[in-house]
């Protein structure tokens, strides 16, 4: 327990800032903040500087000190006499996630902490939406939010559940996945929560797309936004309007294609026009299977992409989709089997 003054104020510290992040600090940082006449003096000591705030909303941990701080963190934790210290757990596992956010130990020990005082339910989902501007691709960051709203939805509901909270968690899943590129557990944790929310009709889902939209314009390479928009299409081909789901479908067709014109390199899109194609498929042979519509379609699109290999003869894109189109075409079924598959998202 002789270093926890430390990690009780690094902990105070982190619960005051805004932000937070990790660089390697050096102890002359340390020095410029000290009014001392004898530098020297202080020189000779051996100083350890484990963080600085800047503005008092910035606070910077030392890299440097990393392990020692872990270490410290780690022999508290697991120290029995202090396991049931609510106030040194607490503390002590807000430091230790900042560093390493992937701790399942931590994120237990907070559960049990939750499960004694539930007044904390707010401030433990400001703790997680705080160490995911640093670590936004933690996947257990958002396995302890999903836990939280499904735990503790009762008591959510009745203290401040109003359609804020459902803006703020869609926002937060917007930052995360800006932050990191294929941010496939950000994209995830959005499908869970509008699940969550228990939408009876597709309004949700027809915002989302609109939403959806808006973060592909400015992340039009990142096909981790559009595996979500195709989870979205998806869930909206569950409807019983058959003449809505077709106009959506084609509608993304068409959007896909202007995309292309402008923006023929990215792999996202000719992977998403590939899912598109498919979709279109399975609700043609669901609803009308009409065999000469789909040939129509398909020899419509080879055309197409003749005119793309005229003008982008190296394009490895174009050629991966000019494959596929031709297997379902030797096929008069048009069945997705696993070579389809295998042509879906490779390059």
């Amino acid at each position: 327990m002789e270093n926890w003054p430390l990690i009780s104020l690094l902990s105070s510290c982190l619960e005051q800032c805004e932000q937070y992040e990790i660089l390697p600090l050096s102890s002359k940082i340390y020095l410029n903040s000290i009014n001392t006449e004898n530098l020297d003096e202080i020189n000779n000591n051996d100083k350890h500087v484990y963080c600085t705030c800047e503005e008092e909303k910035y606070l910077c941990l030392n890299s440097y000190e990393m392990k020692s701080v872990v270490n410290d963190c780690y022999k508290i934790i697991f120290f029995n006499q202090l396991k049931d210290n609510l106030i040194i757990m607490e503390k002590t596992t807000r430091v230790l996630l900042c560093y390493l956010s992937e701790c399942l130990t931590c994120w237990n020990i907070r559960k049990r902490l939750l499960l004694i005082n539930n007044n904390k339910v707010k401030s433990e989902l400001q703790l997680t939406q705080f160490i995911l501007q640093m670590y936004p691709k933690s996947e257990q960051i958002f396995r302890h939010r999903r836990w939280i709203f499904k735990k503790f939805s009762t008591l959510l509901v009745s203290l401040f559940w109003t359609t804020n909270i459902k803006e703020d968690e869609l926002i937060l899943c917007d930052k995360t996945a800006e932050k990191h590129r294929l941010n496939y557990a950000s994209w995830q944790h959005r499908r869970w929560f509008i699940n969550y929310c228990k939408e009876n009709n597709f309004n949700l889902y027809e915002n989302e797309l609109i939403r959806n939209q808006t973060w592909l314009e400015i992340n039009i390479s990142d096909y981790s936004g559009y595996s979500y928009r195709t989870y979205l299409v998806a869930t909206i081909m569950q409807s019983n309007d058959k003449k809505y789901v077709k106009e959506l479908l084609f509608k993304e067709w068409k959007l896909n294609e202007t995309q292309l014109e402008y923006y023929i390199d990215r792999e996202s899109l000719w992977i998403y026009r590939r899912v598109i194609l498919l979709l279109l498929i399975q609700y043609i042979k669901l609803f009308e299977y009409d065999k000469e519509y789909i040939c129509t379609l398909l020899k419509n699109e080879l055309k197409l992409l003749d005119q793309y290999i005229e003008k982008f003869k190296t394009n490895i894109f174009i050629k991966k989709y000019q494959s596929l189109l031709t297997i379902l075409l030797d096929d008069s079924n048009f069945r997705i089997n696993n070579k389809i598959f295998s042509l879906l998202y490779t390059v």
